[in-house]
């Protein structure tokens, strides 16, 4: 059955996301738990709603100028190279996203000095690693409702799952890829000890509110308001990707007109 009749709607196809052209890369074959993926040594083409292309084309730009600012110093720039993923367009099975080519499915990051985030290796590595892996997480959420971790469930462990089908709201304490994404900031970026379970509890309330004022950010309301939401989220992308605590960066002023940045301070777009 072609579950993408009528559905897929204003397609493209392209090789790349970001204005420098960076790359799709096929994965392989399934990664054993914990290990480094594997990925064809081409590029390759994928189809897309336009729509959901130029928001992931934003999202690259923009996580790519806060790569660069966030590394270590002494360590070089810290540029996108290329994309690995296991596609868009879906027509084989009947899942909401893959058969509208608006979701995408990532597995790794790689930059040009040679790091990368690996969606399969990264939550199990060091805390550097880890840091890495949720900066990815609070990227994406800025400018997408819908971002599936391994956090969420075991058949996301290996990769990233991304959509448009839900618009960008404040961080939602009923939804668990918003709640396991404050646990695992809580825990790696300000010593926070619970669970990463996706339920809100009395503990990871405390959590939360300990994560925010940590931050600076006291006066801002992530629950409530989706521009704060999109704060908090850019605290936590700025803090993993520079590999410090969360107080290492409170109180900083935010720019909203970074590169890439004008569709995400926005109510999202609703499918």
């Amino acid at each position: 059955m072609n579950h993408c009749s009528g559905k897929a709607t204003d397609l493209i196809d392209a090789t790349h996301i970001g204005a420098t052209e960076w790359g799709f890369r096929g994965r392989l074959h399934a990664p054993l738990p914990g290990r480094t993926t594997a990925f064809a040594g081409r590029g390759r083409r994928l189809t897309f709603n336009r729509a959901f292309w130029q928001r992931l084309d934003d999202w690259a730009l923009n996580f790519n100028h806060w790569s660069n600012l966030s590394h270590r110093a002494g360590s070089g720039p810290r540029d996108i190279d290329w994309f690995g993923e296991v596609g868009t367009m879906a027509c084989n099975r009947p899942t909401a996203a893959h058969n509208r080519a608006r979701g995408i499915d990532l597995c790794q990051i790689r930059f040009s000095n040679g790091a990368r985030i690996d969606m399969n290796a990264s939550h199990e590595g060091s805390l550097t690693d880890q840091r890495l892996y949720l900066a990815s997480v609070a990227s994406l959420r800025r400018y997408f409702g819908t971002v599936l971790t391994c956090w969420y469930n075991p058949e996301h462990r290996d990769h990233l799952h991304v959509d448009d089908l839900t618009s960008v709201h404040p961080i939602r304490s009923k939804n668990r890829t918003d709640t396991t994404l404050v646990q695992a900031a809580a825990r790696l970026l300000d010593g926070a000890s619970l669970p990463i379970d996706g339920v809100w509890s009395n503990e990871t309330e405390t959590a939360y509110r300990g994560l925010v004022d940590t931050f600076g950010l006291a006066s801002a309301d992530p629950r409530g308001d989706v521009n704060d939401g999109i704060l908090l989220l850019t605290h936590i992308m700025r803090a993993g990707l520079g590999d410090v605590d969360a107080g290492a960066i409170a109180d900083d002023v935010i720019d909203i007109h970074e590169p890439g940045l004008v569709s995400g301070f926005s109510e999202g777009h609703r499918s």
